[in-house]
């Protein structure tokens, strides 16, 4: 809007319009691209994403009036000033400062996430709990006093596959690519005292939070990489027994972290008996983000070496839901697993393998795609899923 109007002002010959028009438009071209990197990496950090959006509009303001024809009496220009500098004083609390709950107890915009911690009771009712909020989504939710509380069903899954996987001393390494507010790393740090815990964050400001909000103490044994999950993992030398990716949710995907190419990484980093789970949120009657997924996975481990377990046993009934995709290398015979799930001796537990009769019949049935780098429309895949949690019904239209 702003470039056609400056070209007009700026025409005086005809001749010269190509020369006006491409310095005009050369200059604009360059203030986007400094606009660009200066907000992503100086301007966000320091102000945040707010006050930038009401800061520029102010600066707009001021400039029309310092600028305008409209105003060149000094007297008139200064009292123009002066409202909108009033009105930003009267609605500074509005406007610059978020509306937050009475709940909520810590509020920082940092890099990557708007950051909220508040108070939240457990689902039984009888605790309080603190809930780790990242850009409106509850992401975790910590009890400070008991590093073994587990709020979400499928972390319960993660915890089932360890303990029939391993005994309580048994030595071995762990991987989670997402930390968020670090609850099942707590947990296998309360529960198993031998194992090797490493977390990949790629927010700095999380990791500092929850050290200092959220119950990790400073002699954990829990090891921190604040960066991101895949370039971790292409520079990783070690060797894991367990991945865990917990970085997906049902709004936002880090498509790079869902492809073919990023899975043979994973591959590579795992043991000769590793093990990889991954919580994916999807429709299991009509989504195509989970079909698409577990097929990316099975071109990389092998069709028999991918599996989906359920955080419900009632498969005909299960919309919207959190599932683990689970894929291994070596011999891992998920029959003893469900057999261990299905014992009424055995200690309470969450999960629910799927048929492979109805994982085939999944795959086979849904629309899908091979996620790779090139392609890897992982927004698409999981509209439906979006819209639903907004009200949305595609029928309505």
């Amino acid at each position: 809007m702003i470039s056609p109007v400056v070209v007009k002002l700026s025409i005086q010959n005809l001749d010269r319009v190509g020369n006006i028009v491409g310095k005009i438009y050369a200059f604009s071209t360059l203030g986007s691209i400094i606009g660009t990197f200066l907000s992503g990496f100086y301007l966000i950090s320091w102000m945040g994403t707010r006050n930038i959006l009401l800061l520029m509009g102010f600066i707009l303001i001021v400039t029309a009036i310092l600028f305008g024809s409209l105003f060149k009496k000094r007297a008139l220009t200064a009292t123009v000033l002066l409202l909108p500098a009033l009105f930003v004083l009267g609605t500074y609390d509005y406007a610059y400062k978020p509306i937050l709950g009475k709940d909520v107890y810590y509020y920082r915009e940092s890099d990557y996430f708007t950051i909220k911690l508040r108070k939240a009771t457990a689902s039984s009712g009888s605790k309080l709990l603190d809930a780790l909020v990242l850009d409106n989504l509850i992401h975790s939710y910590v009890d400070l006093q008991n590093p073994l509380h587990i709020a979400y069903k499928y972390e319960r899954i993660y915890a089932d596959i360890l303990q029939w996987k391993f005994s309580r001393h048994a030595p071995f390494s762990s991987l989670t690519i997402g930390g968020g507010g670090y609850t099942f790393p707590r947990y296998m740090e309360a529960h198993y005292p031998n194992a090797r815990i490493d977390v990949v964050e790629i927010d700095p400001e999380i990791t500092r939070i929850v050290y200092t909000f959220l119950g990790l103490p400073p002699d954990t044994r829990i090891k921190s990489y604040n960066t991101d999950g895949r370039w971790f993992v292409m520079n990783c030398r070690d060797r894991y027994d367990l991945i865990f990716t917990d970085a997906f949710n049902d709004l936002t995907i880090p498509y790079h972290l869902t492809t073919k190419e990023f899975a043979a990484q994973l591959k590579n980093i795992l043991s000769s008996e590793g093990i990889l789970l991954s919580n994916i949120i999807d429709d299991f009657q009509s989504g195509a983000f989970l079909p698409s997924y577990i097929r990316t996975l099975m071109e990389v481990f092998g069709e028999h070496n991918v599996r989906l377990i359920s955080v419900s046993p009632s498969f005909k009934d299960t919309g919207i839901s959190t599932f683990i995709v689970i894929a291994w290398k070596g011999s891992l015979d998920l029959q003893k697993f469900d057999a261990y799930i299905g014992n009424a001796a055995a200690v309470k537990v969450t999960s629910a393998l799927v048929p492979e009769a109805l994982l085939h019949k999944l795959l086979t049935d849904r629309y899908s795609v091979i996620l790779t780098d090139d392609y890897a429309p992982v927004d698409n895949l999981t509209a439906p899923v979006f819209e639903a949690r907004f009200g949305y019904n595609r029928k309505d239209r």
